[in-house]
């Protein structure tokens, strides 16, 4: 009878995932620079997050901050993380842009 998978199956699935992506780009012969296979794996688990697969589905990405850590930052002048932002959705979508910024593609 069908059911919700339990928190453990889901940690599984998702780690299983995570290993047929390796799988797949160690194997991938298109792309025979260890960079570009790095940087495809890196894209293929941020598809992952964001739900851009069909074995798994988006899963909420959020900061995990300790209860002490905005009154730290704040005492030492840095901003701090918010505690109820999810991140993920689109970070497959934004991470070539953020790589031409940063100077790492071209």
């Amino acid at each position: 009878m069908p059911r919700e998978y339990t928190e453990e199956e889901v940690r599984q699935k998702f780690l299983e995932q995570v290993w047929h992506t390796i799988n797949y780009w160690l194997n991938e012969s298109g792309r025979p620079d260890a960079k570009d296979k790095l940087e495809g794996l890196a894209f293929s688990l941020l598809a992952n997050i964001d739900g851009d697969s069909v074995a798994i589905p988006g899963f909420v990405m959020t900061p995990n901050n300790s209860p002490e850590d905005k009154d730290y930052y704040e005492s030492h002048g840095q901003n701090w993380y918010p505690d109820d932002c999810d991140i993920a959705g689109c970070l497959h979508e934004k991470f070539h842009d953020v790589g031409r910024r940063l100077g790492y593609i071209k």
